[in-house]
């Protein structure tokens, strides 16, 4: 398995299958990286490639 990326609000996957895990713990896999919210509010801690 690849190491998670912590997101930092500066960059993000623009295109492509990602990996999530969100800050409550909950991971979600092979998603769309521009299906995902990306916003200042988002709960989003942890991304890599799927």
């Amino acid at each position: 398995m690849k190491d998670w990326v912590s997101w930092d609000r500066k960059g993000r996957p623009v295109t492509g299958l990602i990996d999530v895990r969100y800050n409550d713990g909950k991971e979600f896999f092979k998603k769309l990286a521009e299906d995902c919210y990306w916003g200042t509010d988002s709960l989003i801690a942890f991304w890599r490639k799927a």
